[in-house]
């Protein structure tokens, strides 16, 4: 049996074995919900997520594959504290007290449905990404990258031309939106009313220019000093970022930024494992530290030898504390039947997205910026509409539950909405990732994709969409910049040959006259 055969086998039974799965996992569904099959739940989630890792990594598939990285955020958001109370670590995942001081516990047929939800989900995203490896099972596997095409070359050129136009001024933007946040404080973030914390439109439009002159610049796999030099500002504006304390959103971008790494053919060894476990281990400390800085400012920072955190307590906060995301399932499930039209909400990104400009304000059919009451009357974010109905005190001072995949799918279509969204976000993630990840135009869009795709989890599924609004643009004026040059040189050229011709012909006609 021939190494293609033998790996369509081997993903063959993979598709089978889930197929079984989610057959038993309907017959656990329609059970009525008690103390011990809630107990067994909890353990069999965490058990389908530990084989969900390990099946992809069987079947060949690289450790810092999107799939793989995007099941390691779903761990973070989404597991962290199955994994923490199935182990007895903490007794906290169906408790509700972290937000908005309500000090209760999911009832035991909302306990039921939370892990049912989230069980099905797994499966039919493992589903879905073992769909796109059969489908396409030579994709997957890296290819060498092709010699770089003169339009490639002038896509590198015009890229890095932006990125080093724009890089003064987006370092400024930075610098302007780090000491906003030290001065207003983070919340201040979600109840400013203008799109964002710096004002400046130049200002805001190099946060633009510079990031997409970048990303097209490292799209078409550069090498040498240029592309350490631009390696190097990435990384330390990601680290910038964290000053403004979106800690999950540098982290997704970081995950983007591995997964580019892959494309240009990283492969893990053992030696990479520990630099990537360290690497990790800082990644959290960091993040406790931006989370003390976010919430007490500089003195959060400052601690004394007795009040040191023990490096395993500070592990389990940061999991605990970014685990809460499963807190956002329970919610929804209990106010489902509080919203009508819910797919309303699922498509919502979108519509938002496109509401939010001076013409649609023009018009009266703008949303207002910022944690408002107006914003959840006009606007169809299940974040701001789901805060305010637990806590609306809580969510007009700046604070709010977020979103997730999982609780937006369920809005849409309860059950079987989690399922078809499950499985559909990640097969047409990963299909396009396995067939454009070697093109510019592909690996460019990626970058904007991906952190939206590992953020899924907290955060709305259909945000991908909006996301790349800006890149596909941006591609389109490129692509007809260049084609609009082609044309106009073939035109130039052709005008030039009849000139030519009509000249020729007239001397011809003075030389016979004469």
């Amino acid at each position: 049996m021939s190494s293609g055969n033998s790996k369509r086998y081997r993903i063959k039974i993979s598709l089978l074995f889930y197929l079984i799965l989610i057959f038993v996992q309907f017959v656990i569904w329609i059970q009525c919900p008690d103390e011990d099959i809630i107990s067994f739940l909890k353990y069999y989630a965490c058990a389908i997520y530990i084989v969900g890792i390990i099946i992809p990594l069987l079947l060949g598939i690289n450790i810092v594959h999107p799939y793989i990285l995007y099941l390691l955020a779903f761990g973070v958001f989404m597991m962290s504290r199955v994994f923490l109370d199935t182990f007895g670590v903490e007794n906290a995942f169906f408790d509700v007290a972290t937000w908005a001081n309500d000090w209760s516990f999911f009832s035991q047929p909302i306990q039921f449905e939370m892990l049912n939800a989230l069980i099905f989900f797994l499966l039919f995203a493992s589903l879905g990404a073992l769909s796109v490896f059969y489908l396409s099972s030579g994709l997957y596997e890296n290819r060498s990258i092709k010699e770089a095409t003169p339009i490639m070359l002038a896509v590198r050129r015009l890229g890095f031309a932006l990125f080093i136009a724009f890089t003064i001024p987006y370092l400024i933007y930075l610098y302007q939106a780090v000491k906003y946040v030290m001065e207003n404080g983070y919340l201040a973030v979600y109840l400013n009313e203008s799109a964002t914390s710096v004002t400046n439109p130049f200002l805001r439009i190099s946060d633009d220019f510079c990031i997409a002159g970048l990303f097209l610049y490292l799209s078409t796999f550069p090498s040498g000093k240029k592309y350490k030099f631009a390696i190097i500002f990435y990384i330390f504006t990601l680290l910038i970022m964290l000053g403004t304390g979106g800690r999950t959103a540098t982290f997704t971008q970081i995950f983007a930024f591995i997964v580019y790494l892959g494309l240009r053919g990283l492969r893990i060894d053992k030696r990479r494992i520990i630099y990537f476990s360290l690497t990790v281990c800082g990644l959290i400390y960091t993040a406790q530290i931006v989370n003390d800085f976010r919430d007490k400012g500089f003195e959060g920072l400052v601690c004394d030898s007795e009040s040191d955190i023990p490096i395993a307590q500070l592990v389990q906060t940061f999991f605990w504390q970014q685990g809460t995301s499963i807190q956002t399932i329970g919610r929804t499930i209990e106010h489902a039947d509080d919203v009508t039209n819910g797919w309303l909400y699922f498509y919502g990104p979108i519509t938002d997205n496109l509401r939010k400009n001076p013409v649609a304000e023009s018009l009266n059919f703008g949303i207002p910026q910022g944690q408002v009451a107006e914003t959840v009357k006009k606007s169809y974010s299940w974040s701001d509409k789901l805060s305010y109905i637990v806590a609306p005190k809580y969510y007009l001072s700046g604070h709010g539950m977020g979103s997730s995949a999982i609780a937006e799918s369920y809005i849409f279509g309860g059950m079987f909405g989690v399922m078809f969204v499950g499985y559909m976000l990640v097969f047409c993630v990963i299909f396009f990732v396995e067939k454009y990840k070697k093109t510019y135009t592909g690996v460019f869009l990626l970058f904007f994709m991906l952190p939206a795709f590992f953020i899924s989890p907290r955060s709305a599924p259909m945000n991908i969409v909006p996301v790349l609004f800006r890149p596909l643009f941006m591609l389109f004026f490129i692509q007809l910049l260049f084609y609009g040059c082609f044309v106009f040189l073939i035109i130039y050229f052709d005008l030039q040959k009849l000139y030519m011709h009509l000249l020729l012909r007239c001397h011809l006609v003075n030389y016979l006259i004469e």
